[in-house]
């Protein structure tokens, strides 16, 4: 009715067989199933679908059987169910997003099952097979078992923004959280579409690598190159606070791992509890998923305080009618007053904490200031990598700390002072009651799981996750059942400078890489193949020091049917950038490593030039040796030793799972 004559063709496989491609997706978009696939796939597909929805007709026995077959969740459920052969991994991808988004309210828990499931579905079936992974197309059962059993010291946060699928929009993000065994899932607004995002990262990549290639001969030219790279760094700056606020907003929460001073807990949980009361005393009553969501609601508001970047009012509202029901305004207005109430308090609880090198991060160095000379700062080669941790912008909307003269919550301390009518600046420290400087809070690793379109962008040079220790993985179940491992760089193999084209980089580091003991390697020749993939399974550190990811010399596929042991330092231009493959998974030579069992890469996203990652790597290389620390940690913090802050110091990344790294001479 109102289509096309393809459109009234009857559905049997040799009239189907007669209709161009075009024409088979038009049918299969008037029964809301997906276009991508071969043309026997489409087919079978529409055959699938038919003969589901008599079947449905037959046992109903009313036409109320057949309608339901094509409500959101049942359709989704019953193409997953019709025959995964039939689908692509981008279908299947697809199709458990749409049933996370279309869950998410109703069954909390298997939204997050059905979000794992979307994530890394190409890189999982090969990990199963490699016996990397410990589960493949889990049952929900066994993914609530995998979950209980995701190591300790991390939260796992998955991040996808809507594309054009099912039950979703592009204005969407969804945003799932794992923590110690609980899980709670949130689709919120966003205004920033995967894609938009993807190609303004791709802008900036591409001219940063322009920027690298100008011709520095004169003093003018440096001059002019190193306006031009500071430029693009404040560019990428202030797209990454701009992510934080459109993708994240008041949920920025999720995004962080659990804190570790137990006096900063116990003042989150007080927090927690007292909203909790407050919303008990409206008849609002909140499940074991939405509390974990309260937390890190708090927690997030806190932190974006602390910060002096508060969310906006709009984008609370929007949180708190996510976690307590479209109420009326007078109720939303006292949740309101009684949630920035207690995070206004749990921010001077923080501050009150002492400060120590167990409970708080260390103090960044501050940046090189844009007006000094540009000469000073210049390098006789230019240098290109994206640090993390410059101040971001002061913003126009108000803070909704409560003043001093506000009403008191429910959330009490005994001899608190009161809250705070603004909230502490980026590393410019807070000043406590005894007048002493109080940095932000250290807390524990944040895993982040991103889907297809979001893993090329830098999201841990975000002004909230600056010098937080996170890292990387393609999917959930690569961390299902697994410790956290340690690794120690007094064994280590090197390579450096194979291509012979490097010598200031080989200057810097010949001398401490032959003199430190329990290193070998290779330097300013090409390595073999097989020394390098004996050295990856025996080793307990590679080194990379060269261009690119170094498949000249290892193939990806020799990396990957290694049994690799190693902890491994990528240090060339974009070794850790994932490709686009259109519908199948983004591929990339870190994935090798860690489908080879490397328990984590440290690896850049685009390319870099010397001087900076070699500071950057030297940094990494000396942490070490003071003592014991998580591999994210030490990256967070090595970031900051690069001049360009952004352009420089965000591009080295951490895939795998917090791995331990030993100081020296310490008993592994």
């Amino acid at each position: 009715e109102g289509g096309t004559e393809s459109s009234k063709q009857p559905l049997d496989e040799s009239s189907l067989k007669k209709l161009k491609v075009v024409e088979l997706k038009e049918l299969l978009k008037g029964r809301e199933l997906l276009l991508t696939g071969r043309k026997q796939d489409l087919i079978d597909r529409l055959l699938e679908h038919q003969f589901s929805l008599v079947a449905s007709a037959t046992e109903g026995g009313t036409e109320e059987a057949s309608s339901m077959a094509s409500t959101p969740v049942e359709l989704l459920q019953q193409t997953l169910r019709s025959g995964p052969h039939l689908l692509t991994s981008q279908e299947q991808r697809l199709l458990h997003l749409g049933l996370a988004r279309s869950l998410h309210q109703t069954q909390p828990d298997r939204a997050v099952y059905h979000h794992a499931l979307s994530q890394g579905i190409v890189t999982r079936l090969e990990a199963a097979s490699m016996q990397c992974a410990d589960s493949v197309d889990l049952e929900f059962e066994d993914y609530q078992t995998g979950v209980a059993g995701l190591p300790d010291e991390a939260g796992f946060c998955m991040l996808s923004i809507g594309s054009h699928d099912i039950c979703c929009t592009e204005t969407q993000a969804l945003i799932s959280f794992a923590i110690r065994g609980r899980t709670t899932t949130v689709m919120k607004p966003c205004s920033l579409p995967a894609a938009q995002l993807a190609s303004s990262m791709a802008k900036l990549r591409s001219r940063n690598t322009s920027t690298i290639k100008l011709p520095v001969v004169t003093d003018d030219d440096k001059v002019e190159w190193w306006r031009q790279r500071r430029a693009i760094d404040a560019e990428l700056k202030e797209f990454l606070a701009e992510c934080q606020t459109r993708c994240f907003g008041a949920w920025a929460g999720l995004a962080l791992g659990h804190v570790v001073s137990p006096a900063a807990a116990e003042a989150l949980d007080e927090a927690v509890e007292a909203v909790k009361a407050a919303a008990s005393k409206h008849a609002i009553i909140l499940q074991e998923s939405k509390l974990l969501a309260l937390h890190r609601l708090l927690d997030g508001l806190a932190e974006l305080h602390w910060l002096q970047t508060p969310a906006a009012r709009r984008d609370t509202d929007d949180a708190l009618r996510w976690m307590f029901g479209d109420q009326s305004g007078m109720v939303l207005d006292d949740l309101r007053d009684d949630v920035m109430d207690a995070v206004s308090q749990l921010v001077d609880a923080w501050q009150q904490i002492p400060v120590s090198s167990t409970t708080h991060c260390e103090a960044s160095s501050s940046p090189i200031s844009p007006t000094e000379d540009a000469d000073a700062s210049i390098d006789t080669e230019p240098d290109f990598q994206v640090a993390v941790a410059a101040t971001p912008r002061r913003p126009k909307q108000r803070s909704f700390a409560r003043t001093p003269a506000a009403p008191q919550s429910a959330f009490k301390r005994r001899g608190a002072r009161p809250p705070m009518a603004t909230a502490t600046p980026l590393f410019s420290q807070a000043k406590s009651n005894a007048g002493k400087m109080s940095p932000r809070l250290r807390r524990q690793s944040l895993v982040l799981v991103l889907d297809n379109d979001l893993v090329g962008l830098p999201w841990e040079g975000m002004p909230l996750l600056q010098m937080q220790p996170i890292s990387r993985l393609p999917s959930l179940d690569f961390a299902f059942n697994k410790a956290v491992e340690k690794r120690s760089f007094d064994d280590a193999y090197y390579v450096l400078n194979p291509s012979q084209d490097l010598s200031g980089t080989q200057a810097r580091f010949e001398a401490s890489f032959t003199g430190r003991a329990g290193w070998q390697g290779v330097i300013g020749a090409p390595v073999e193949a097989n020394e390098y993939l004996c050295a990856l399974e025996s080793k307990e550190l590679i080194v990379y020091c060269g261009h690119g990811t170094g498949q000249k010399y290892v193939r990806g596929k020799q990396v990957r049917d290694t049994n690799a042991k190693a902890l491994v330092l990528l240090m060339g231009c974009s070794s850790g950038l994932l490709k686009p493959l259109g519908s199948y998974q983004p591929t990339g030579m870190a994935l090798k490593y860690l489908l080879a069992g490397s328990p984590a890469i440290v690896a850049n996203l685009w390319d870099v030039t010397d001087r900076d990652i070699d500071k950057f790597t030297e940094k990494v290389l000396q942490a070490s040796s003071h003592q014991s620390s998580l591999i994210s940690d030490i990256v967070a913090n090595a970031r900051s030793v690069c001049q360009l802050r952004f352009l420089n110091g965000a591009a080295p990344v951490v895939y795998g799972l917090p791995v331990l790294v030993t100081a020296s001479g310490a008993d592994t």
